[in-house]
Formats: structure tokens, sequence, C-alpha cells
């Protein structure tokens, strides 16, 4: 079972067909409870997670408050995310950032998929997982991956 550890709920918006792996979401800043202890400092570091429809968040990524994630994004896995994205970004890193488009990435696998041997497997299936297809998949990915390997 896939977990996302949201900190704060109350600051998050989480639009439709939002995917989250095992990431983090955190809307406060925890530094400032020494800041006061050290310093007296009465200060708020907060600000709300924002994200749009049909976004994907990676394993392990991060997203800090003060974010808006633009509909159709992809954040990579592992990523620390402390900026906005635009709508339809590939972002990866630390500190995160734009390296694609995701029309760009769609051509770049759709072209890479072709060249797999169960391509035409793919192109039946419905979704992207399908029970009856899946042993053989399995099967034909396992001897391309590890062909000649003992």
């Amino acid at each position: 079972m896939v977990t996302a550890m949201i900190a704060d709920p109350q600051y998050t918006w989480i639009g439709n067909r939002v995917c989250l792996g095992t990431c983090t979401l955190i809307c406060h800043d925890g530094s400032i409870q020494v800041l006061y202890q050290r310093h007296g400092l009465r200060i708020d570091r907060i600000g709300p997670i924002i994200i749009h429809d049909d976004v994907f968040v990676g394993e392990g990524a991060i997203v800090l408050g003060g974010t808006t994630i633009g509909e159709g994004s992809i954040i990579g896995a592992g990523s620390v995310l402390r900026k906005s994205v635009p709508p339809g970004s590939v972002v990866m890193g630390n500190p995160a950032k734009v390296v694609a488009k995701v029309d760009d990435l769609i051509r770049f696998w759709e072209a890479e998929s072709m060249q797999f041997p169960w391509a035409e497997l793919i192109a039946r299936r419905e979704g992207v997982f399908d029970a009856a297809m899946e042993p053989e998949l399995c099967r034909l990915r396992q001897e391309y991956f590890f062909k000649g390997m003992q």
C-alpha cells in the first residue's frame, strides 16, 4: 500500500486524478521552534501546497509549503520541491528543476515503448495493468532484461 505523508492536511489542496507515491507534503517550517527558543523570535513560516489535476508525485519526493504544482505535471522520485511548477512540466532533483515538458516525455516514451518485444501486448492492454496479460509481460521483460545472465 502506497502512503503519502501529509503533515498539514488543513493547508493542502489536492485536485482530481492525482497520484501520490510514498512522498511527503509539509506546509510548515519546524525550525521556527528552535528560533523561538534560541532568539525569542515569534514568527510563522507556513504556506499552502496546491496540487492541480492529473499530477504524479514520485517516491520519496518532498513538497514544501508555498508550492503549487500545475496541472498535468510529473514530479520525479526523490525530488525536493520548494518552488511552484508550471502546468505540464517534468520536474526532478534537489532542488527540483523543470527538466522537460510532459508532451516531450510522452513522445520519447512512446517511441521507446515501440522498440520493446512486448509492444504489441501493451498496445492491446486496457489501462496500465491487465492481470491476464501480466504473466506473459513479466516473462518477456525478464527474458529481455536478463538475457544471457546466469
